[in-house]
């Protein structure tokens, strides 16, 4: 889902959130920011904000999931780079599309998009609209990958894929191998 609510081109100072719904909508951001860089602290600030909702919804927390969080990040760099807000890239794939090309087996995908001079203006925006609250409080995703584009002050974009539980991802080696598990006492 798209966030933000239409609204005049942001002023100097940074864009005001934005809010679209429905599908296959695509907003014109005010600014193309090639090589803006991609901020792992920031996407850490927004997982936690996703799951600070959730669990004050009675709702288990998600769980960062690598593949996706490329996905999203890939994405992100994308939007920036041609200047839109939109679930559906040029070349016509959607959300599930680029998750599944990743490798990712899925029966649910939502996707959250949000522009903003920040991410907890991003995240204000999308708990604000409707559709956008309903992906990050939906109970069966279980994984996200979030990624957080940095236009400085052209703001930020914010990508949140979700999935439910039939995510098929690979184990690290010393989880599967039990006789590599070393537990040592506190």
């Amino acid at each position: 889902m798209l966030a933000g609510a239409p609204a005049a081109p942001a002023p100097p100072a940074g864009p005001a959130p934005r809010v679209l719904g429905g599908e296959p909508l695509a907003y014109a951001l005010p600014y193309h920011v090639q090589a803006a860089p991609v901020r792992a602290d920031l996407a850490m600030t927004v997982l936690n904000l996703l799951n600070e909702t959730r669990v004050a919804a009675g709702l288990v927390p998600l769980m960062p999931h690598d593949t996706l969080r490329r996905v999203a990040q890939a994405y992100g760099e994308d939007l920036f780079a041609r200047g839109t807000l939109t679930h559906i890239s040029p070349d016509g794939r959607t959300p599930r599309d680029r998750i599944v090309e990743a490798g990712v087996r899925v029966r649910t995908v939502g996707e959250n998009l949000a522009y903003a001079d920040g991410v907890m203006a991003a995240h204000d925006a999308l708990m604000a609209s409707a559709p956008h609250r309903a992906n990050i409080l939906y109970p069966a995703y279980r994984f996200v990958g979030v990624a957080v584009v940095d236009g400085g002050a052209d703001g930020v974009i914010v990508v949140e894929d979700f999935t439910d539980d039939s995510v098929s991802h690979p184990l690290q080696k010393w989880w599967t191998d039990r006789a590599t598990v070393a537990v040592t006492p506190p």
